[in-house]
């Protein structure tokens, strides 16, 4: 996921997010290290996939996203993985523009709101 080439670099990383199951620790810091790429389908693959592992690494850059009015389907399901009380906030904002996938953002916002043990 490190190649020169950054449509190798989305691939693999699409790849490491979304194609195996695998949740060790190599998958994780392969995916965090591109959470700093130059390519921002490389960034989104990377925070997607750590998401889905409820990984904290996730959690910042994920919160710059949902800040944005660019917030689709995978950020909401990201959110929805992670279900961290910290991403409430910009959760509970979208819900006063117009974001497509609302039901999405209510499953995201519900999970979100129930307590989880300490990641």
């Amino acid at each position: 996921s490190s190649d020169i080439d950054p449509e190798v670099r989305n691939y693999s990383t699409f790849g490491l997010a979304r194609q195996i199951e695998a949740d060790t620790l190599d998958v994780r810091d392969a995916l965090s290290a591109r959470l700093e790429d130059t390519d921002e389908e490389v960034q989104l693959e990377a925070i997607w996939g750590l998401a889905f592992r409820t990984d904290r690494r996730a959690l910042a850059p994920l919160i710059e996203i949902l800040t944005t009015e660019e917030v689709d389907y995978f950020d909401l399901e990201a959110a929805c993985k992670l279900a961290l009380p910290e991403l409430l906030k910009p959760l509970l904002a979208l819900r006063q523009i117009e974001v497509e996938h609302k039901e999405k953002l209510e499953e995201a916002i519900a999970n979100c709101q129930v307590e989880k043990p300490e990641l």
